[in-house]
């Protein structure tokens, strides 16, 4: 029996998305991820199981507080490799990593570009953090902590920028 929900199957079924601490990719690679060229290792490991589209969304190597995303795809037996870095603010979020996975299929849907839709999803994941802390710390008021609640993604209020992402990361070919 088949049954039609409407809903429109994305074609990735073989991509992996990970976060390099995650367990799951140790497992999976053996690889205990401590620097760049580890996480670069570790994506063509995932290659040579299937996937054509591995991403490391975020990873913190330098001690500048900086975040890198990698991207690696296998097309026509080439691999390429970008990686957008960004400052990370000094606050934690929920729901950054269903953000984040939402944007870059949505734009590897629409655009079939990598370097692009992971531009465009660094882009909106930045301005809805960065949206959601100044509403949270105005909430909390001087010297206050905001609390969890407070930090809920502001993704109602973000929707210009999710819709369209603001230009401002660019994804470099390694």
């Amino acid at each position: 029996m088949r049954v039609t929900t409407g809903i429109k199957l994305l074609p990735f079924s073989f991509n992996w998305f990970f976060h390099e601490h995650c367990f799951s990719n140790r497992k999976l690679t053996g690889i205990k991820i401590t620097s760049e060229e580890d996480a670069i290792e570790a994506m063509k490991i995932l290659h040579s199981k299937g996937p054509k589209t591995v991403v490391i969304s975020s990873s913190v190597f330098s001690s500048d507080g900086s975040i890198i995303s990698l991207a690696s795809t296998v097309a026509n037996g080439k691999n390429e490799v970008y990686k957008v870095q960004f400052q990370k603010l000094n606050a934690v979020f929920v729901g950054t990593g269903d953000l984040f996975a939402a944007c870059l299929l949505a734009w590897l849907e629409k655009d079939k570009d990598l370097k692009l839709a992971l531009e465009k999803t660094i882009a909106t994941l930045q301005s809805v953090i960065k949206r959601t802390f100044e509403k949270a710390k105005a909430l909390a008021g001087d010297g206050n902590r905001p609390t969890p609640a407070q930090m809920e993604l502001q993704l109602v209020q973000s929707k210009t920028d999710i819709e369209t992402p603001p230009n401002i990361y660019n994804a470099v070919a390694l």
